[in-house]
């Protein structure tokens, strides 16, 4: 995965699980995607040990910006060991960004994440795929009811010697023209990122079964040398 977008619905994992699963019940393959997910993004820091290198919060707060630059000014995250500086950057996550999304990290979570304990930044980063989604399909259901009031802002102009904003005589026919080709680009562009997003899952597919195969051909031979 490069710098854009959210897996789609698909890799931001699906959107009908609407009850969280606890990490101590997460099969090995919702790990294993939930790490292949976190590999694929690309970080300011490498990822050699995820419960250590996302417990002050500013990766976490990069993922999200990954998928959501606008929502994110990673300025406010500074990397740190001492446990106040990593609330602290939990707590300014919680509260500049993710309250937008209308979702909160429990108190409860972040302290066990802050202490590095096992398993926390796990149920974290699953929950965090799930609200992302979330959002996502929101902000794309709300396009069409904002649509209209966008094509009416992009009908001004600035005009004048005092650079003052005028707004430009349009037909109704040409109001909904502009508001028609707004929404069909903004509905081509979102085809083509579930499109990229898809190949992205399948290629994650591809690299579990490559390897799984690998392990069983490696399996097969050993056992084959047994006498």
């Amino acid at each position: 995965m490069t710098s854009s977008a959210a897996a789609g619905s698909e890799d931001l994992v699906s959107l009908g699980r609407e009850a969280i699963m606890p990490t101590d019940t997460l099969s090995n393959d919702d790990l294993t995607r939930l790490y292949t997910w976190v590999d694929e993004i690309k970080l300011s820091r490498p990822k050699r040990n995820i419960t250590r290198d996302f417990s002050d919060g500013v990766l976490v707060a990069e993922v999200v910006a990954f998928y959501f630059p606008k929502l994110v000014d990673l300025h406010n995250y500074a990397a740190a060991n001492a446990v106040g500086q990593k609330t602290y950057n939990w707590n300014t996550l919680n509260d500049k960004v993710l309250k937008k999304m209308q979702y909160q990290i429990p108190k409860a979570d972040v302290d066990a994440v802050v202490q590095c304990k096992p398993g926390a930044i796990e149920k974290v980063l699953y929950t965090l795929q799930l609200k992302m989604a979330q959002y996502r399909e929101r902000s794309k259901a709300g396009w069409g009811a904002s649509s209209s009031s966008r094509a009416e802002q992009g009908a001004k102009t600035s005009g004048g010697s005092g650079g003052v904003g005028v707004e430009v005589a349009m037909s109704p026919e040409d109001k909904q023209a502009l508001a028609d080709r707004e929404e069909e680009t903004q509905e081509l562009r979102e085809t083509n990122e579930l499109l990229r997003l898809k190949i992205t899952k399948l290629e994650q597919l591809l690299r579990l079964k490559d390897a799984k195969i690998q392990r069983l051909t490696e399996a097969s031979e050993v056992g084959g040398m047994l006498p």
